[in-house]
């Protein structure tokens, strides 16, 4: 198979020298000399076609990959909708007995949190924007605020369970920011 590649030969044990050629400016060169030099020659213009390898570019940044992936994206790309890297995250967040002190709203058929108090218990677990899915593994998706309200207040003597989606990780930084506004 040829690949197009220079080969490249092993020497031979007592192999004589190649003949010289007498070159158009009178140097004389040795057939073994000339075809090394066309070898260097094939081979650096293989690299080049391959990418330029041998290219005295500076390497790409970070910046400059994302400017590249912000240019090609698409109509429902992230930077399009507002959203950079945001990702839904399900979690459950264990609401003490008596009053939360969330505000909720209706946003396409789901209630929203809109706003949490200073003195919620739940201040810092739940925030606005917040999709509440379920109460106690009861869903809620698509019930009215209302009535969600009704099953929050009939169960208010004791824990519950809400289930929200949300845009906000819950990683170790945010964890220990609400530890220490809570101390």
């Amino acid at each position: 198979i040829d690949s197009g590649l220079p080969r490249f030969r092993e020497p031979v044990r007592g192999a004589s020298l190649a003949p010289s050629t007498l070159e158009e400016d009178g140097s004389v060169e040795s057939s073994a000399a000339s075809s090394q030099k066309s070898a260097q020659t094939s081979l650096v213009d293989t690299i080049t076609s391959f990418g330029g390898f041998l290219s005295r570019r500076k390497p790409p940044t970070f910046q400059d990959e994302r400017s590249n992936l912000s240019q090609q994206s698409g109509p429902n790309s992230s930077r399009e909708t507002g959203f950079e890297d945001e990702q839904p995250y399900h979690r459950v967040v264990s609401a003490p007995p008596g009053r939360i002190g969330v505000t909720f709203v209706q946003y396409r058929g789901h209630a929203m949190v809109s706003d949490v108090a200073e003195d919620s218990p739940l201040s810092g677990w739940v925030f606005p924007s917040d999709i509440l899915i379920a109460i106690d593994e009861i869903p809620v998706s698509g019930m009215r605020v209302r009535d969600i309200v009704k099953v929050l207040t009939t169960r208010k003597d004791r824990q519950r369970a809400l289930r929200v989606i949300s845009s906000h990780a819950m990683n170790e930084f945010t964890l220990n920011a609400s530890a220490i506004i809570v101390n």
